[in-house]
């Protein structure tokens, strides 16, 4: 059965919002309007995480608050707060109060699903740290999904799994099975070759392909050891089915943090999205963005809209010369698209706009102008400074990292910080400090961006501290359980000797 989320926001476009990103992790999303809809709810229904909006009417997100922690049964389940950037010492209240995080307002699908990630796993090590016996390493997976219409070779594996106290859950065929995966979560899919509609390996790809099961280990059913990476002959003996999957299931399990490294890693460049026709243009903004950016390439506004939704990018730089008929018409129906999301627009030119245009643009939501004379060998510079990005300086020395924090405000320098720490990570470095030194003042989001690294240093066997002296600073680590743990120094020597 699928876990809920319940969702307690009187604005609808944030509930829209919510319900999409919660629909595609493949939790069930209930969403009301109001705290008291929030409590009636709860009062017949089990969830297993709420996210809570701070200012509603009647009954505010306070209010609720106090209520779900002054009950028994729904005391322990996680919360989260939604809040505006400007509700700084509110968020510290709901937090004091039993709130797990929060989320800043406007937000992204991305950073929502980012941060239910987040919550559900700390909550997940939490209830396994306050089991009475510590867990020991799963042999053997819970659950199998059979997908197969041989009734012979189900009968088979109903025997074996169950003799070895293995879960299945059996699909008569392609398109059952894929129904299946969108309400369960079976540890080990195998598929057999010969199925309706889609083949086997059809169906593998299939899984491959979605975002939301492409971790879920296969293995497949034939004689030919080349239609699947793994495989299970369907005339093997008991002996050697159980031995494979123990084999693909301890080896998934040892390369779990290594997966999980590697897709924080994978964020380690900003994502921009450029709506260009001009061949010329786009390939030149190619090459000069290479490796600082990933860059989408979208020709119409219908390819915009998609990958707005479903790539979620950081910016969307549109070259001016290509739109400049309708180029406030296509912001305005990415605008509709994203239902408020704040991603920032960019209009990109090589050749002069005119002042009627830059006049208009003030009062619409393009966030700047970009504009840049003929092939200039500085439009990584340029794009640095209009976005807004590159705001830290890495210096490599024998086992340690030190990136300092440049004095910008600009919150996303935390989330470059730790894209840093991945790509050092991958090159096997282990001892990292984070130079606040220059910085006066650090924002919730900033801190939201930390957090990441700062709660997985145990699970990524790094150790990790702050130089910082700045008051304001200090206070922003201590105030926040994603960063509360971390070491904080005022003067590089400390830090060394704590990293020796």
């Amino acid at each position: 059965m699928r876990q809920t989320i319940l969702t307690i926001d009187d604005d609808p476009v944030v509930r829209k919002l919510v319900n999409k990103a919660v629909q595609g992790m493949g939790y069930n999303s209930i969403e009301v309007s109001s705290g008291l809809e929030g409590l009636h709810y709860l009062e017949k229904h089990s969830v297993q995480l709420i996210l809570l909006d701070i200012m509603m009417p009647i009954l505010d997100g306070f209010e609720v608050l106090k209520k779900i922690k002054k009950h028994r049964e729904w005391r322990a389940i996680p919360l989260m707060m939604f809040s505006a950037v400007s509700d700084e010492h509110k968020v510290k209240e709901a937090l004091d109060m039993g709130a797990n995080n929060y989320i800043l307002k406007p937000f992204r699908l991305r950073t929502i699903q980012e941060k239910i990630v987040d919550v559900l796993e700390n909550e997940s090590k939490k209830n396994a740290n306050n089991s009475p016996t510590p867990k020991k390493r799963k042999v053997l997976p819970d659950s199998v999904m059979l997908v197969t219409l041989n009734s012979s070779i189900q009968d088979q594996f109903n025997k074996l799994l169950r003799k070895h106290s293995i879960k299945i859950l059996h699909a008569k065929g392609a398109i059952e099975g894929l129904l299946l995966l969108q309400s369960s979560s079976p540890d080990i899919i195998i598929i057999d070759k010969n199925l309706r509609v889609f083949s086997g390996e059809e169906f593998e790809t299939k899984v491959r392909n979605n975002p939301l099961w492409n971790q879920i280990p296969t293995i497949g059913l034939s004689d030919s050891p080349g239609d699947f990476e793994n495989i299970i002959s369907p005339s093997g003996t008991d002996q050697n089915i159980i031995q494979t999957i123990l084999n693909l299931w301890q080896r998934t399990q040892t390369e779990s943090m290594d997966v999980k490294s590697e897709e924080l890693a994978e964020e380690s460049n900003y994502r921009l999205l450029f709506l260009g026709k001009s061949a010329d243009t786009v390939k030149w903004f190619q090459q000069g963005t290479k490796g600082a950016f990933e860059v989408q390439i979208v020709e119409t506004e219908a390819q915009l809209v998609g990958d707005l939704l479903t790539w979620q990018p950081d910016f969307v730089v549109i070259n001016y010369p290509d739109y400049e008929d309708k180029i406030f018409e296509i912001i305005k129906q990415g605008q509709e698209t994203l239902l408020g999301q704040n991603i920032p627009y960019f209009l990109f030119s090589q050749e002069e706009i005119p002042k009627t245009t830059l006049h208009k643009i003030k009062s619409s939501a393009i966030q700047d102008v970009i504009q840049i004379a003929g092939d200039d060998s500085n439009l990584l510079n340029l794009l640095d400074d209009k976005l807004g990005v590159n705001l830290v300086d890495e210096q490599n020395e024998p086992d340690l990292v030190v990136l300092k924090r440049k004095s910008a405000d600009n919150p996303v320098a935390g989330r470059e910080m730790i894209h840093r720490v991945m790509k050092n990570i991958q090159r096997e470095q282990t001892n990292f400090v984070l130079d606040f030194s220059e910085v006066t003042k650090m924002s919730f989001e900033e801190i939201q961006y930390l957090g990441r690294i700062v709660n997985n240093r145990t699970r990524l066997g790094i150790k990790v501290c702050v130089v910082a002296n700045a008051q304001q600073v200090i206070n922003s680590f201590n105030t926040f359980e994603e960063t509360r743990g971390v070491k904080i120094f005022q003067t590089f020597p400390e830090a060394y000797d704590y990293l020796k």
